[in-house]
């Protein structure tokens, strides 16, 4: 499908992104891309379909199979489901490639019907594009692609923004266009958690270099050899490290672990949390209400995790707090009104400089202070970068740095993982669990994982409501479906085992 040989890229006056990339991708392959932030999986990707191309010094070549010389044949899906939607209704927004092909109308109507039925979206087929969740969202853009007959679909981290039970629906359609149609999926993603055992190939990306690239099961074999980005891989696939037994999926997982006790489960001390405010009856909503009559206690020092399907209202919940919308009920501060910062879903709303000094300088005027901040961060190496031209998570990165120079006694993180490989995600773990010692911390996540590792509490948030608010390792032992991938492994053993570090 794709030849591409010593590919080589820079942006504008920037070092290279890509540096001597060759490799075959095949005709009706399923390839997953990964690696860290920054390593050049979008920008390679990119490369595959003409029209997205960025500008920049090329070298290299890449040769297009005859079937995919038109681009209108390599179909893509961005990241935020939001992006790609140009129309009002459903049906008009999958209808509306076809109209720019001028497709007769008798079989415009004809493929439209074929795909609806195909996705499974008759009950909204009608309905706004604005009113769906993230989640149908995606899968209305996904059904945009499909329905102009692509011999390829990429995918640039196309389920990071959906929560896990519409991430594993996407993803298993996904599978099933490849397995259906025989069309090539390349997909770019960082949580390779229900994907990595559906891919053929696994391409792991370096400092723009491809390091690995081979069968699934072969390029985790030298991940495991060489030590190479473990920390990505899936629990399920880790706890093989624990039995000297090789697996791919929970259910082999599950299998393979059954006689495990090696649990050490570290206790937690009783802490007495000190009140930091008081919600009452908060509700809002815009043409409906999102959230319905509210309720709930945050504590000083502590790290509340949100967690809920797409369109719950997680981010309208933390836009209230932060005070950007409007609602009624009341919250109530216990002691003084805090410092407040908030990190929205799309970081670069928060970016006003041209290079990310400049950018951070404008909140914090002394330079060391600044300085400290982006070692602290690990983002000196960035300093002289335009914020736009970084990768999403360099981006999330940055803007977390921005906001944390405003010395916050009160954080609000929207989906703070979006975007970022799982190594930044172990240190951002770790950074956020030291804040808390200086403040409270309120975060919004799909990520489970993440969730079970930095929360002293977990609340979800279903009809309005704020259901389930407990412990961390109470939240995930007592869920059957909204829980960890450890905790679906080792229930049947344990039911307080919540994440990989119970087990070592």
């Amino acid at each position: 499908m794709y030849q591409i040989g010593n590919l080589s890229f820079s942006f504008p006056n920037q070092k290279e992104v890509l540096k001597n990339i060759s490799l075959e991708i095949k005709n009706g392959e399923f390839l997953v891309i990964c690696g860290v932030s920054g390593c050049g999986k979008t920008t390679l990707l990119k490369h595959l379909k003409p029209s997205l191309t960025p500008a920049g010094q090329k070298s290299g070549n890449i040769i297009f199979d005859d079937l995919i010389k038109e681009d209108i044949k390599i179909g893509y899906v961005a990241q935020n489901p939001e992006n790609q939607i140009v129309m009002n209704k459903v049906w008009h927004e999958i209808a509306f490639g076809l109209e720019n092909q001028n497709t007769p109308l008798k079989q415009m109507k004809q493929r439209v019907g074929e795909i609806v039925n195909y996705f499974n979206l008759q009950d909204i087929i009608n309905a706004n594009c604005q009113d769906l969740s993230g989640g149908q969202k995606q899968l209305v853009n996904l059904a945009s692609v499909l329905v102009l007959n692509p011999e390829v679909i990429l995918l640039d981290e196309a389920s990071a923004q959906l929560d896990p039970i519409n991430r594993q629906e996407f993803i298993k359609m996904v599978k099933q266009i490849n397995d259906d149609f025989g069309i090539t999926i390349v997909f770019v993603e960082h949580q390779l958690d229900g994907l990595v055992e559906l891919a053929d190939r696994l391409l792991i990306m370096e400092d723009g270099k491809v390091v690995i690239l081979d069968e699934t099961k072969k390029a985790i074999e030298k991940m495991n050899k060489e030590n190479l980005f473990l920390e990505s891989l899936p629990d399920y696939i880790k706890v093989s490290n624990l039995i000297d037994q090789s697996c791919f999926s929970i259910k082999e997982a599950r299998k393979a672990m059954q006689d495990y006790h090696n649990i050490n489960i570290k206790e937690y001390e009783d802490i007495e949390f000190v009140p930091l405010l008081k919600i009452t009856g908060l509700t809002c909503g815009y043409q409906q209400l999102v959230l319905k009559q509210l309720d709930l206690n945050i504590y000083q020092n502590e790290i509340l995790t949100i967690v809920g399907a797409n369109g719950s209202g997680k981010t309208t919940f933390i836009k209230c707090l932060a005070g950007l919308i409007d609602y009624q009920g009341k919250i109530e501060y216990q002691t003084h009104l805090p410092r407040i910062a908030y990190l929205p879903q799309d970081p670069t709303t928060l970016f006003i400089g041209d290079t990310v000094e400049k950018d951070l300088l404008a909140v914090e005027d002394n330079v060391v202070n600044v300085v400290t901040m982006m070692q602290n961060m690990q983002i000196v190496h960035l300093k002289d970068c335009h914020p736009y031209d970084l990768s999403g998570g360099e981006k999330q990165l940055v803007a977390l740095a921005k906001i944390l120079l405003t010395k916050p006694e009160l954080l609000l993180l929207d989906e703070p993982t979006k975007g970022i490989d799982a190594s930044a995600k172990e240190k951002l773990a770790a950074l956020i669990v030291g804040l808390s010692k200086h403040m409270t911390i309120v975060c919004v996540s799909h990520d489970l994982e993440f969730a079970a590792k930095i929360s002293d509490r977990v609340a979800m948030i279903f009809n309005g409501q704020m259901e389930s608010v407990d412990t961390m390792r109470n939240f995930f032992s007592n869920n059957l479906f909204y829980t960890t991938t450890i905790n679906k492994i080792m229930r049947n053993i344990n039911k307080d085992v919540v994440i990989y570090e119970d087990l070592k």
